[in-house]
């Protein structure tokens, strides 16, 4: 794809356009659906505790996550995923719909880059208006396998910029990959919540943190960025963690 002459804005998905975990909010909806695929927590849990201890990293939690889908064929995967992603959007925070909405009518190029699996995000992107969607990428089959193989690296830090050397600039990528404090990409607009994505908003102009952790926050208010605090619908550390368990189990409606 050929590097495009409008600016570029840079969206990360979890907790930055929508107030929770998309993979927990999938889980929700799956169970919701089929309650009997709840089977997927005998193999989630014992796989976080192998993630905690490094026995696996972010992938191998993902397809332990991802093994709720097992059996649906392709037309049914491709209909879950459209009615999930509708019910998404409406979760999505206003102010930051306004945002891409914004943004779009600049003549923005919206690039929407997250570690959350290709699979949706790709028809969430199409949904927001995002010019290009960007996450985790999986091999799909017909039927879903139990265990789905990964598709390259987990798109998470550095490697979200690798996945834009087609939008952007060398010395740029570089220059965020290793942390160097420098302009950014003129005209361009990246999003966040986390530390975890400071190359992509190294790799813009203007950066954006969205309820920033108290570390990202310290950052962002020593080197003037510009932050957003939209309401979120828990509360505190608590209310993040009760609101991702009722997810996991299907008890959250949405």
């Amino acid at each position: 794809m050929a590097r495009s002459k409008r600016n570029y804005a840079f969206f990360d998905l979890d907790y930055t356009v929508i107030p929770h975990d998309t993979l927990f909010l999938l889980g929700n909806f799956v169970i919701r659906r089929q309650f009997w695929r709840i089977y997927y927590l005998l193999i989630l849990v014992p796989a976080f505790g192998l993630f905690l201890v490094g026995l696996i990293g972010p992938h191998g939690l993902k397809r332990a996550f991802l093994c709720i889908l097992a059996g649906l064929s392709a037309e049914q995967l491709a209909e879950w995923m459209d009615d999930f992603c509708a019910r998404l959007e409406r979760l999505a925070f206003p102010s930051v719909l306004a945002m891409i909405t914004q943004h779009r009518a600049k003549g923005d190029y919206l690039v929407l880059n997250t570690a959350s699996p290709q699979f949706y995000i790709e028809r969430l992107a199409t949904r927001l208006g995002f010019d290009e969607a960007i996450g985790s990428q999986f091999e799909l089959k017909d039927p879903m396998p139990f265990w789905v193989r990964p598709l390259g690296p987990n798109n998470k830090q550095n490697v979200k910029l690798d996945h834009m050397r087609h939008l952007l600039p060398a010395e740029i990528i570089s220059a965020a990959q290793s942390g160097q404090d420098q302009p950014g990409l003129a005209g361009s607009h990246a999003y966040s919540d986390s530390s975890a994505d400071l190359p992509l908003l190294r790799a813009a102009e203007f950066r954006h943190v969205i309820q920033p952790s108290a570390r990202l926050l310290a950052m962002a208010e020593k080197s003037d960025w510009t932050v957003h605090r939209p309401p979120l619908p828990f509360s505190g550390k608590a209310g993040k963690f009760l609101t991702a368990l009722r997810q996991m189990l299907g008890l959250y409606p949405m």
